[in-house]
């Protein structure tokens, strides 16, 4: 949730039958889609720690006891899929030290508040997820360089970071065996925003307050994969959004909107599939939510993105006035066809992805990450279910002695078309 570098540098047919695999993380299951993409009843098929060794996927470490994620490990019949075509990806907000003011996060006991404590069970997740691509938010530059590349790297994956200005950086990781990376970018989204102060015909005066008020550590950290079995090529965007208590939707859309477009960019030319996900701190029914889901806002929901609380600024009189909207028109669209991968397999989103009350007086239990993908060229085989609220509330909130990070990680199974 949490969100307050330098700007920018330099991604078949449908498978026969639905994956027979099954996921069981304390209380989350694999839930597996039909060849058209609606949800499956999930084949109920578990493996020990026993026959996941034999069968060639690590075990869970013993901090399965005490990690609410974790039960047991995962196998599944390889034959019922057509393995060079598919693949995981996973996103997951792991809660930097920085965000974690002496105020805050008390009802979370000290030793495993924080990164030291919380680090372990966050490797035995990523280890049970077995994902091949993953997307972290809030990770700062000492633990990236210090434990989580270290970790990663002794685990087969390869990584870039991205440092943000208030450390709560983006890095993607992805496994060597089955990416090989071809590019990577990084751009400041407000930097993002320049085309469109250009072409809307905004004044030099009025240009130099937009640019005040919308400028911000937000970023978004794209690579361009080439996937070794099948050649084909991914593009994968991790963003994280501005939060601020929902405050500011209209922020809130035009930074994904930019996102959305930076992807379709860095994948053109190159026939890449695309993947955007992370901490968009938005929910579903949001206006941010309905523009990435259908790429376009219906009169209505124009109409509420202009009534919003346009104001990113005490002293943006000129900002408050207008809004932000007409001020940058273009910007609000989305050309590139997206769907969830949560929704495609289980027919609405999860309900709850982030749980805690660091930023507010009150406590947030919301769905905010989610996992983008472009059906043109890609089809949701399965997602990891999501834990209870009954679960996630246990100790209060998040973090706790059951869940590392006040967000769950989120995985999807993905295959080229």
């Amino acid at each position: 949730m949490m969100s307050s570098s330098p700007s920018s540098s330099s991604s078949s047919a449908a498978a026969a039958a639905p994956l027979r695999q099954s996921i069981k993380m304390s209380q989350r299951s694999w839930v597996e889609c039909d060849v058209a993409g609606s949800p499956s009843p999930s084949s109920g098929f578990e493996t020990d720690p026993e026959s996941a060794a034999e069968s060639g996927i690590s075990a869970c470490s013993s901090m399965a006891s005490i990690d609410g994620l974790l039960g047991s490990s995962f196998g599944g019949n390889d034959d019922d899929y057509d393995d060079y075509r598919r693949f995981r990806v996973a996103t997951y907000n792991v809660l930097t030290d920085n965000c974690i003011r002496p105020d805050t996060y008390l009802y979370c006991p000290e030793h495993v508040r924080f990164m030291p404590g919380r680090h372990g069970r966050i490797m035995s997740e990523v280890m049970t997820m077995n994902p091949d691509v993953i997307c972290f938010q809030e990770v700062d530059y000492g633990h990236f360089e210090t434990r989580l590349k270290v970790d990663l790297n002794e685990m087969g994956y390869q990584g870039v970071l991205h440092e943000r200005l208030d450390d709560q950086g983006l890095a993607v990781f992805w496994k060597d065996a089955t990416f090989q990376l071809l590019q990577q970018k990084h751009c400041l989204l407000h930097h993002l925003a320049e085309t469109h102060l250009q072409i809307n015909g905004l004044s030099p005066v009025l240009k130099k307050t937009v640019r005040k008020a919308i400028e911000r550590p937000e970023a978004v950290l794209l690579v361009r994969l080439r996937h070794q079995k099948s050649g084909r090529h991914l593009a994968v965007a991790n963003l994280h959004v501005v939060w601020a208590q929902l405050k500011y939707p209209a922020l809130q859309t035009l930074q994904t909107s930019l996102a959305v477009a930076e992807l379709g960019e860095f994948a053109k030319g190159y026939r890449c599939a695309q993947i955007i996900c992370g901490d968009f701190n938005t929910p579903p029914g949001s206006i941010t939510y309905q523009l990435l889901s259908h790429g376009y806002l219906d009169p209505k929901l124009v109409d509420a993105l202009k009534s919003s609380n346009s104001k990113l600024d005490e002293e943006t009189d000129l900002i408050r006035a207008v809004g932000l909207f007409d001020l940058l028109s273009s910007a609000f669209k989305v050309k590139n066809r997206l769907k969830s991968a949560y929704k495609t397999a289980l027919g609405s989103e999860p309900a709850i992805t982030n749980c805690d009350d660091a930023c507010q007086s009150y406590l947030c239990k919301m769905c905010l990450d989610y996992i983008f993908y472009c059906p043109l060229s890609l089809e949701v085989v399965g997602v990891l279910d999501t834990p209870s609220a009954a679960s996630l509330t246990k100790h209060y909130a998040l973090p706790s002695v059951d869940f590392p990070s006040d967000h769950i990680p989120l995985l999807a199974e993905i295959a080229f078309k």
